[in-house]
């Protein structure tokens, strides 16, 4: 079975995103992206596939990723899932989302209870 924590995101915070990524595999969480990944016809596939297997969702809030459609539609589809969310609040304005979150407005990485609770999440098995 994957285990993996599902990072959703605005490719207008990738910088950001690249230290979570690089802060979250140091802990051992394993994380996907979907950097890397060629947009095409099976890029909607991939993704949608990649979220109905995560353990976990996290996801980066700020004013970008409050304008995407697409961060919009990963985290309606790990709602309908019942999965785990997080939340990482990375900007100031944004409604703060319900659940598990944490302000990192200051560009910092999450702290141990977060980042201790990812792991968590992604060790168990999924159905």
């Amino acid at each position: 079975m994957a285990r993996h924590v599902f990072v959703s995101y605005s490719h207008r915070d990738r910088s950001y995103v690249e230290r979570l990524v690089n802060h979250l595999t140091s802990c051992g969480v394993p994380v996907w992206t979907d950097g890397g990944v060629s947009l095409g016809p099976s890029w909607e596939t991939l993704v949608n596939t990649r979220i109905d297997t995560c353990n976990a969702f996290v996801t980066v809030v700020s004013r970008h990723s409050e304008a995407s459609p697409w961060v919009r539609r990963e985290l309606a589809r790990a709602k309908a899932s019942d999965t785990p969310i997080l939340s990482l609040v990375l900007s100031e304005g944004p409604a703060v989302p319900d659940g598990h979150y944490e302000r990192v407005t200051d560009g910092g990485l999450p702290g141990a209870e977060f980042v201790d609770e990812l792991r968590r999440l992604a060790s168990k098995d999924v159905a």
